[in-house]
């Protein structure tokens, strides 16, 4: 500032210099101070924006946000994987590429009914993706508003149902077989014991044309696939609780594989097992129940004749522990996979449509997944995925047994 004396016109300019070299000085303090704050609230904001988005990469939940157009303004990792959508940039794009073609004219509704309403709007869909899986999913939409309520976007959350509405049939048919097999069980018993009596006491005393023998042996042998059948509804039914202990996944492939290859000469068994892998939490008894029906399944599709290939790997990107069972036979139709693990569907003439719902039921009380999927060239191809929670790392055992090889 400089001083000033006197009244004349060089004084005054002095003092106008002053003011205004203290309201420069005020207007950069208080520049510096918004500079800061705004400094400040940036931080804040990329902290937040960090947070949400490192958030929205770990919920298994999937988050879509539109803006107020319906152009995607973000999408998270959970909702690119339920609904396959590929890795290249969709941000800025219109809703419908990712959602299939089937049902566009359904999310276009949810969006259209969102306007009207002030609470979110929860929507079921079955969705067969891109790699031809089908999985039921729950949209549950919200509109984005400011503070004057006009809608300037919509958030939809997609969770995956298949495997609750799965296990929800399970429950359900399981109570059925118990009931079933309650049923049934009692008056077999007696049947079979009174036909038998008949046989013995009357077979070699009457004259007819056979008619007596005939019947009676149709009704032991007819008694005899009812008690099999009923021997499968307890056993689905009242699978025993699992009774894990640290155990070699290889060796128990190896155990099952040996079983068959001894009853079906004409099955070419490929066993390609990973060694190292740690030993994991497993009831060696169910692994092998499970293993054994997927290998009448693979027989039968193949006529009797063909390979099965069975492998082991560890996948860390999925973080599990894949076992998988691939035959050569006629494969699965599109509309027989929707309903592949629902119990007694078969597509045997002669099934009874529980072995697969038991090697479900094995697989979920052991903390899995089993997924079914077209075997290349031909064939089904089955991958049963343990978590890796049950691999017991502080015991290391590697494999032990025969190398894993090819045989008939």
């Amino acid at each position: 500032m400089i001083p000033t004396s006197g009244s004349d016109e060089m004084a005054t300019l002095i003092d106008s210099f002053n003011k205004m070299t203290a309201d420069l000085r005020l207007n950069k303090e208080q520049i510096e101070a918004t500079h800061a704050n705004l400094t400040q609230i940036n931080s804040e904001l990329n902290h937040r924006r960090r947070y949400i988005e490192v958030l929205l990469q770990s919920v298994h939940s999937g988050v879509i946000s539109l803006d107020e157009r319906g152009r995607i303004s973000m999408v998270n990792p959970a909702a690119m994987e339920l609904l396959k959508v590929g890795s290249e940039q969709i941000t800025g794009r219109p809703y419908w590429v990712i959602i299939p073609e089937q049902h566009r004219a359904e999310f276009a509704d949810i969006l259209a009914t969102l306007a009207t309403r002030s609470h979110p709007v929860r929507h079921e869909l079955r969705v067969r993706r891109a790699d031809g899986e089908w999985v039921a999913l729950l949209v549950t939409a919200s509109a984005l508003r400011d503070e004057d309520r006009n809608q300037i976007g919509v958030v939809a959350v997609i969770d995956d149902l298949t495997e609750i509405q799965k296990m929800e049939r399970m429950i359900a048919w399981r109570e059925v077989a118990k009931r079933i097999a309650h049923e049934i069980k009692n008056p077999l018993t007696p049947i079979q014991l009174s036909v038998q009596r008949l046989r013995r006491r009357y077979l070699d005393k009457i004259n007819d044309d056979g008619t007596f023998g005939q019947a009676t042996e149709i009704i032991l042998n007819e008694v005899a696939a009812i008690k099999a059948l009923v021997n499968e509804f307890s056993t689905f039914a009242r699978l025993p609780e699992v009774k894990a202990v640290p155990d070699d996944m290889g060796e128990i492939v190896l155990e099952a594989a040996n079983l068959f290859r001894a009853a079906h000469e004409k099955i070419v068994f490929h066993l390609e097992l990973a060694e190292n892998l740690p030993p994991l939490k497993l009831d060696r008894a169910q692994l092998k129940r499970l293993l054994i029906n997927l290998f009448d399944n693979a027989v039968a599709a193949m006529a009797g004749e063909g390979r099965i290939e069975v492998s082991t790997c560890h996948d860390p990107e999925r973080g599990v522990y894949r076992l998988s069972v691939a035959d050569e036979g006629c494969g699965i139709t599109d509309s027989a996979l929707t309903q592949l693990f629902e119990p007694y569907f078969s597509t045997k003439l002669e099934g009874t449509g529980l072995g697969l719902a038991i090697v479900q039921r094995i697989v979920t009380d052991h903390g899995g997944f089993v997924r079914v999927a077209a075997n290349h060239p031909r064939g089904t191809r089955f991958s049963i995925e343990f978590p890796e929670h049950l691999a017991v790392t502080d015991r290391p055992q590697p494999r032990t047994g025969p190398e894993a090889e090819e045989t008939a």
